[in-house]
């Protein structure tokens, strides 16, 4: 397989306007109704729900979203409704329970838009915003067990202070928590911190690069720095290719 340099594949997408108004905290608004970007506390109750909404389904229930709504809403006066509700078995969108109800009538007030799927819309890209911090370290990302954000990533987040802890856990979008310790693994000497690469760019290019070769062809890499680029096993099976990089080589040790 071909290799491409990482400097000919286009970084992932990003709205960095709506990254800065998330870090700002920002979020979106319907009407009298304003969701405010996630902050890891509302993550971590996300986790305990198991909103199949953070997961990406596609068979949550407008329950599911408005549970998820009413959390990140809330905050803090979610705790004691989840902790009651996984002490009862943790019942569905559609069963009575504590919280459900608290979700109902918090409910009856917002906008009608809030339920329409431009909405939903809006609360999925504040979601991915979250993570464009985090995904700038290579290595994050890599749970290892069952929640993605528990008390190892409080202690993290708080390790300036516990004073802080309120700020930094209910008041804090995880967009910039994401950015603050991309920030100090690249300080702690982190290798490949950075945007991420398109991942639909990623498979374009290995294809163009696979048909380069294929064809007897140099990229382009290869004509502008032969000696940091050598030939691949596929490459190789083309003499006059290999000539003229040969050449090429001379040519770059001359200078």
């Amino acid at each position: 397989m071909a290799h491409v340099p990482s400097v000919y594949i286009k970084d992932k997408e990003v709205n960095y306007e709506r990254e800065i108004f998330a870090i700002l905290g920002e979020g979106f608004r319907v009407g009298s109704f304003h969701f405010r970007p996630p902050c890891l506390g509302v993550w971590a109750l996300w986790e305990i729900l198991d909103s199949p909404v953070i997961h990406g389904s596609d068979d949550a229930l407008v329950g599911d979203y408005l549970r998820m709504l009413w959390i990140n809403d809330v905050r803090q006066a979610a705790v004691p409704v989840l902790s009651r509700w996984c002490e009862a078995g943790k019942p569905g969108p559609n069963d009575t329970c504590e919280l459900n109800e608290s979700v109902i009538k918090w409910a009856n007030d917002l906008p009608s838009e809030v339920t329409d799927a431009g909405c939903m819309f809006e609360v999925a890209e504040q979601l991915a915003l979250c993570y464009t911090g985090y995904e700038t370290i290579p290595s994050s990302g890599d749970a290892s067990g069952q929640y993605l954000f528990a008390g190892e990533s409080f202690g993290a987040i708080c390790a300036s202070g516990v004073e802080h802890a309120e700020t930094m856990i209910w008041h804090t979008p995880m967009t910039l928590h994401g950015h603050v310790t991309a920030s100090r693994a690249n300080a702690a000497g982190a290798k490949g911190v950075g945007r991420p690469k398109d991942p639909d760019d990623i498979k374009l290019q290995l294809k163009l690069a696979n048909e380069r070769e294929a064809r007897g062809e140099l990229h382009e890499w290869q004509e502008k720095q032969p000696l940091a680029f050598p030939l691949s096993a596929e490459q190789c099976k083309h003499p006059n290719l290999v000539a003229r990089f040969e050449s090429l080589c001379e040519k770059a040790k001359g200078k």
